[in-house]
């Protein structure tokens, strides 16, 4: 929870739910950071609670049962330095279960997603932005091709982001700085 923003983890998620009251749609929060109180007490201000459901701390080898219950996951970073800079560990193990994602337009989710899977994020907080979730969230449950570009993405999650990859890449960055 940011108490300067006034936002944490999954609010926009939240949000979007409201313009999605018309829709059979379900919210998954997974985990127990400090910003679940909040959400909670979010949810049931804007009158979704009943939509969503918060799992709490599940053990890390669930996650990946737990991932295949998603028909969209979503993956947001603000559009500062701190989220132009930062991948999380969500979106390579989204793409390894070949989940459909949702990203905000933010640093490395531009260079490991297609195109479609993108949604424009303008600065530190976005009030917009959950409108603009919603619409591509309805976009996404009605188009069997766009789910179908998750199909790819497990590949794509081995050839950019596996341990194997990613230890070359640090191995050649340290090389070439040591000189």
């Amino acid at each position: 929870m940011s108490p300067r923003l006034g936002i944490c983890y999954g609010w926009d998620l939240l949000e979007a739910m409201v313009s999605l009251k018309d829709q059979p749609v379900t919210a998954l929060v997974i985990g127990d950071g400090t910003g679940l109180p909040w959400l909670k007490s979010r949810a049931r201000v804007l009158g979704v609670e009943d939509r969503v459901l918060f799992t709490g701390r599940i053990p890390y080898d669930d996650v990946p049962r737990y991932l295949r219950l998603l028909d969209v996951a979503l993956s947001t970073q603000t559009n500062n330095l701190p989220g132009r800079v930062r991948t999380t560990g969500k979106l390579p193990e989204y793409m390894a279960a070949g989940c459909f994602i949702l990203a905000s337009r933010v640093g490395d989710a531009t260079i490991l997603l297609p195109e479609p899977m993108l949604v424009d994020y303008q600065g530190e907080v976005d009030r917009d932005y959950p409108a603009r979730l919603a619409r591509r969230i309805r976009e996404v449950m009605a188009s069997e091709e766009l789910r179908c570009l998750a199909s790819d993405l497990p590949l794509r999650a081995e050839r950019l982001c596996s341990y194997g990859i990613l230890s070359e890449q640090w191995s050649r960055l340290v090389a070439e700085i040591s000189g």
